[in-house]
């Protein structure tokens, strides 16, 4: 299965689920086709993603839930550029999430071959999930508050 098919598969599939564990609420997608199309669209300022990305970053997907501050997305970026990049983030996943299958997600992620890291700033937490040679990372953002307010049920 090609690079963009299982991307967009796993995109999919946390999309589902994200909307489903937020029932009736206010999700946005937006679709950037390079980095500075993004700063344009005031994706950083924002906060939906850190302002990190490598300048070679492009194909930049986000689907945002305004109402829970919870978003998801994907975007590819040349490997010359990986190291700065990961340099940027700590290595691993965050320990904490909004999300009960936080381990069956991480574990998906690296049965599949992505390395996971995190950054944090302020009260926003990012979950990357990169594929060095591929040059393609997805990511998951929640608030540390999402992160107290973990329901007990299979949905953050």
């Amino acid at each position: 299965m090609s690079r963009m098919m299982c991307g967009l598969r796993m995109v999919i599939s946390i999309g589902v689920v994200l909307l489903l564990a937020v029932g009736c609420s206010n999700p946005t997608s937006d679709h950037y086709p390079t980095l500075a199309d993004a700063r344009a669209g005031k994706l950083f300022e924002r906060g939906w993603l850190p302002d990190i990305l490598p300048p070679s970053a492009h194909a930049i997907r986000v689907v945002n839930n305004l109402d829970t501050n919870i978003s998801f997305g994907s975007f590819d970026f040349s490997e010359n550029e990986a190291e700065a990049f990961f340099g940027r983030l700590v290595a691993g996943a965050p320990e904490d999430s909004p999300y009960v299958r936080w381990p069956d997600i991480t574990r998906d992620y690296a049965e599949r071959g992505y390395s996971d890291w995190s950054y944090q700033q302020g009260e926003y937490v990012w979950g990357f999930f990169c594929t060095l040679h591929r040059d393609h990372c997805q990511y998951l953002l929640w608030t540390r508050r999402e992160e107290r307010a973990k329901p007990q049920g299979g949905q953050p």
